[in-house]
């Protein structure tokens, strides 16, 4: 699965074989209203997943996800994940 979305894809891979003026690259934009982007990072985590085993691992990553997940149904947000 891309993290870009599919249109976005698409022009760029059409860009692909135009050729390029000029010092700059094209910027891909597309406007949005009320988008919210949740960037985590969980600090010491690498520390943790080695004293966890992988299902303790799974179940604290499940939990903290699901949390997020909620705050979002309750917000009326669409979640889409990027990996």
């Amino acid at each position: 699965m891309s993290v870009l979305p599919q249109h976005v894809a698409m022009e760029m891979k059409n860009d692909i074989t135009t050729p390029h003026q000029g010092m700059f690259h094209k910027i891909y934009i597309q406007l949005h209203d009320n988008v919210t982007i949740l960037f985590a990072d969980i600090v010491g985590f690498t520390c943790l997943s080695s004293q966890c085993t992988a299902q303790e691992l799974v179940r604290i990553l499940n939990e903290l996800f699901g949390r997020f997940d909620q705050l979002a149904k309750v917000s009326a947000c669409h979640v889409a994940l990027v990996s």
